[in-house]
């Protein structure tokens, strides 16, 4: 969530992402960057492979062939097809998620697809209150944008998550987020307001 907020606010889709190792303990971070300044070195931002999974993978450290098994990609969203291949290719097979995502969520994938069928993944959820916070981010985030309205995410994700989307329209009328953006505040005062 801390990279989700960071993303947010550098003026990228509000998604964080981080790789666990067997014990819990974060091994890798990454947040979305598609919003900033055209740079590959280490972490891809300004790029349409800037997604915050795609960043954490990159970041992990050397890992033995055995340890990818041991490992777990969390994010605030649930992953794209993209990053969900990346996640798998790493060999990585246990994936936490907050918001689900109605436009480019992919997990279904895992049990359609032949290739991500091979070896089964774990898929954990996380609680109500981050589950919260996450999905109404990045839809107040769209909201702000200058997305059309009458774009598909809009409708799939009122559809899907009609109270969240409730929760973002307000927050997006009111101008809450962007005015926590422009005074750069902290993930704690982010989380209290929207958990």
């Amino acid at each position: 969530m801390q990279e989700a907020w960071s993303a947010y606010l550098h003026g990228s889709y509000p998604i964080g992402a981080c790789v666990l190792d067997g014990e819990g303990a974060i091994i890798a971070r990454g947040r979305n960057r598609l919003g900033e300044e055209h740079r590959v070195h280490e972490m891809i931002s300004g790029h349409r492979l800037a997604h915050a999974e795609v960043n954490a993978l990159l970041n992990l450290p050397e890992v033995s062939t055995e340890t990818p098994g041991t490992l777990t990609l969390v994010s605030s969203v649930e992953p794209c097809p993209m990053c969900l291949g990346a996640m798998r290719m790493q060999g990585i097979t246990k994936l936490a998620y907050a918001a689900a995502d109605a436009w480019a969520g992919h997990v279904d994938a895992l049990d359609k697809t032949f290739y991500f069928s091979q070896k089964a993944t774990e898929i954990y959820r996380a609680p109500p209150e981050v589950e919260r916070f996450c999905a109404t981010l990045l839809l107040t985030f769209f909201l702000d944008s200058e997305m059309a309205r009458n774009h598909g995410f809009f409708k799939v994700n009122r559809e899907a998550q009609p109270q969240q989307f409730e929760r973002a329209l307000k927050l997006h009328m009111d101008g809450t987020l962007r005015r926590l953006r422009t005074e750069q505040r902290e993930f704690a005062v982010a989380f209290g307001m929207l958990a």
